[in-house]
């Protein structure tokens, strides 16, 4: 063997003997150093809060203490209590033909309910359901369109009215609107009612959530009795028509009813930082951030050193007041 072919083979039997070192040897990991600071604890919200940063972990990340941004709930997942359940929409009532003046009262109800179960296959079976079920009438809880026997009306704002106490969180539930129909000759011609606009939203400490809307309520039409024209009921998406005929000389209702909407309590899942330090960047010295609400809010930075050995971390906690 000559001297280039030795070299060769002394070289390729070091680099060996070196990476299994490497690989067998644990590399030191150092226990990370923070220390956070604030000149005052105490700010108004909108102001910018200045900490003073002493240490350098490899790592550096922000837990600001509000809501979505908590370091207690890293590890488990942040459930919020319902504070509101409210109740809004539009509605419009105008006439459609026949005497002037002559409008039939008392024809559009909105009522919701907690138990009711569409267990059958035909629209008769959910129209059964549907008489069977409990529903409360809230229709004296809203403002709704005042009867005046024109031909164009505006739409009415019906304000919000929190249900909250009236229903079952453990139960689905189900909304409806319905359409009553009685003798015109006795009670006076059927109306058209509209309504838009359609909102069921929770309220929460951390703000509102929808739960339904116009669109997603998936309106349905069920019938009691046979006298009804082709466009008793129509949803354009945006707005629900219900329609009696005029020529009716007995009592039936025309039903509209949202899908089933599970009102419970919000589940806001795991919450994060904001990472203002990577291994690559140079040291920090501090970090500013503003809080926009009041309240006191406890401010976690989260250092850790880290490698292929592991991770060391250390926690620097500090409590903040916001003031108005």
């Amino acid at each position: 063997m000559n001297t280039i072919d030795r070299f060769k083979k002394t070289v390729w039997i070091l680099s060996l003997i070196l990476v299994f070192f490497s690989c067998s040897k644990e590399i030191d990991l150092v226990e990370p150093e923070l220390n956070v600071t604030v000149s005052s604890s105490t700010v108004k919200k909108g102001e910018p809060v200045k900490f003073n940063i002493e240490g350098n972990p490899d790592i550096i990340t922000f837990f600001s203490g509000e809501i979505g941004r908590d370091y207690e709930y890293v590890n488990k997942e942040r459930i919020l209590p319902l504070d509101e359940v409210n109740l809004s929409f539009q509605s419009q009532v105008r006439t459609q033909g026949g005497s002037a003046g002559y409008c039939q009262d008392d024809q559009f109800h909105i009522l919701i309910s907690n138990n009711l179960e569409f267990n059958g296959n035909t629209r008769a079976d959910s129209m059964m359901n549907i008489s069977n079920a409990i529903w409360t009438d809230l229709t004296d809880k809203f403002t709704l369109c005042p009867l005046e026997c024109k031909s164009t009306t505006p739409y009415t704002y019906s304000e919000q009215f929190d249900v909250f106490d009236l229903i079952d969180l453990d139960k689905p539930l189900f909304i409806a609107f319905k359409y009553i129909n009685r003798s015109n000759a006795e009670n006076g011609n059927a109306t058209i009612w509209r309504f838009q606009s359609f909102s069921l939203s929770a309220k929460t400490e951390a703000g509102v959530v929808s739960l339904l809307n116009q669109g997603t309520a998936n309106w349905q039409p069920f019938y009691v009795a046979e006298k009804w024209g082709a466009n008793a009921f129509s949803n354009s998406g945006s707005q629900v028509t219900l329609r009696g005929l005029t020529a009716n000389s007995e009592y039936n209702e025309l039903w509209c009813v949202s899908k089933a909407v599970n009102v419970e309590n919000v589940n806001l899942g795991r919450e994060y930082g904001i990472a203002i330090k990577s291994l690559s960047d140079i040291p920090l010295k501090s970090y500013e951030y503003t809080f926009e609400k009041e309240g006191v809010y406890t401010v976690t930075f989260l250092g850790v050193n880290a490698n292929i050995s592991g991770k060391k971390q250390i926690e620097s906690k500090l409590q903040i007041t916001v003031t108005p």
